[in-house]
C-alpha cells in the first residue's frame, strides 16, 4: 500500500499547541457512489477511505481527513509552500497549483492541488487536491488523491465543491450532560441529556445509554454500555489481555486501530479503539473501550458508533469515559 505522505514541515512553521481537548470536527460529505471502506492506519489522526471494490495495494482514488489537535499555524499564508516543499522530498518535479482560499472570524482555509508524474521510490503518478482548514482549536487537512499525472477540470470542479460544502461541527463537552448514579453497583457516569439510558440487572451488563433521533431521517447507532465481571485475584493487565483475546473472533473481522494507557479518577486504565462487523446488520462498527479493574471486578465501558462517522463522536465518547466515578 503506497500513500504518499505529504506531511507538513512543522519545524519550519511558527506554531503553538493549545492544551484543551478537541471540541469540534471537520465533516466532509464524501460521494456515496464509491461505497467507501476504511484503510487501517497506524496514525490515529488520519481517517482514510478507498472504494469498497478496490484493494489496499491497488486503488485509483483515495480520500482522507487528518486532524492536528490543538495545532495553530501562525503563518498560515505559507502553508502551500510547506506542502510543496514536503511533496518534493518524494517527487522532485511535483507541481502545486492554488485553487481558492477564504477567511472569516472562525476559520481560514485554502484549496490547492499537487501533481506528480512519479516519485523517487515509485514510478507511478499520484495527484491530490488538498483542503487545509485552520480554526481556533485545530488544523484539518482534507484530501482526495488520484493515481494520475494530472487532475482534470471536471475532477477539480467536483472536488472543490465537495470541500467547500464541508462544515466544522462543534461539540461542547461541558454542556447538556446529566450524571447518572447507580448505588447498587457503586458507580456514576455522565451522558448527554438528550440520550436515553437503562439500568440493567443482567449478570454482567449493568448500564446502557444511546443517542436518540435528531430528526425523522436520523438512524442513531451511537451507544455505550457498562459491564461488570467479578474477577477476584486478578489485575488490570491480565483482564485487558483477556478482553483483547475475546475481541478476536473469526466472525467479527476485528481490526485493532490503537491502544493506550491512561488515568481516570486517579485509576490506571487501558483503552483500545477497534473496528469489527456487526453480526446482525453487517455494518462496520467502530468501538472505543476502556477497561478498569476495581475491587476484584473488571469493568468495561464500550462506546459504539458507525465506522464512517465514529470520529464525529470520539471526543464525546472520551468525555463520557472520563466522567466515570466509582464509590
Amino acid at each position: 500500500m503506497t500513500f504518499k505522505k505529504h506531511k507538513l514541515l512543522l519545524i519550519l512553521l511558527l506554531i503553538s499547541l493549545t492544551t484543551f481537548a478537541q471540541e469540534e470536527s471537520l465533516q466532509i460529505s464524501w460521494p456515496k457512489e464509491y461505497n467507501w471502506k476504511l484503510v487501517p492506519e497506524n496514525d490515529s489522526t488520519i481517517h482514510r477511505l478507498i472504494p469498497f471494490d478496490q484493494s489496499y495495494n491497488k486503488w485509483t482514488i483515495s480520500v482522507a481527513t487528518q486532524t492536528y489537535k490543538g495545532l495553530i499555524i501562525k503563518q498560515f499564508k505559507n502553508i502551500e509552500n510547506e506542502f510543496l516543499r514536503s511533496a518534493r522530498l518524494e517527487s522532485p518535479n511535483a507541481k502545486l497549483t492554488h485553487i481558492d482560499e477564504a477567511a472569516d472570524s472562525d476559520k481560514q482555509w485554502v484549496l490547492f492541488k499537487t501533481e506528480s508524474e512519479s516519485f523517487t521510490n515509485d514510478p507511478n503518478p499520484e495527484s491530490s487536491i488538498f483542503y487545509v482548514v485552520q480554526t481556533k482549536l485545530n488544523l484539518y487537512v482534507g484530501t482526495v488523491t488520484f493515481k494520475e499525472k494530472l487532475i482534470n477540470k471536471n475532477q477539480q470542479a467536483e472536488w472543490t465543491l465537495i470541500f467547500k460544502t464541508s462544515k466544522i461541527v462543534y461539540l461542547n463537552p461541558n454542556k447538556g450532560f446529566q450524571r447518572i448514579t447507580d448505588s447498587v453497583n457503586h458507580f456514576s457516569i455522565e451522558i448527554p441529556k438528550s440520550w436515553k439510558y437503562l439500568k440493567q440487572e443482567n449478570e454482567a451488563l449493568k448500564f446502557i445509554a444511546y443517542r436518540t433521533k435528531e430528526n425523522t431521517l436520523d438512524i442513531p447507532r451511537e451507544n455505550i454500555n457498562l459491564n461488570f465481571i467479578r474477577k477476584p485475584n486478578s489485575n488490570l493487565d491480565v483482564e485487558y489481555l483477556n478482553f483483547i483475546k475475546a475481541l478476536n473472533t473469526p466472525e467479527s473481522e476485528t481490526i485493532i486501530i490503537k491502544e493506550g494507557v491512561s488515568l481516570i479518577d486517579n485509576r490506571k486504565i487501558k483503552w483500545v479503539i477497534e473496528t469489527s462487523k456487526n453480526e446482525n446488520s453487517g455494518e462496520r462498527m467502530k468501538y472505543y473501550s476502556i477497561v478498569f479493574y476495581v475491587d476484584d471486578t473488571t469493568v468495561i465501558l464500550t462506546c459504539t458508533g458507525l465506522e464512517k462517522s465514529f470520529d464525529d463522536y470520539k471526543s464525546l465518547f472520551e468525555r463520557i469515559g472520563n466522567s466515570i466515578r466509582f464509590f
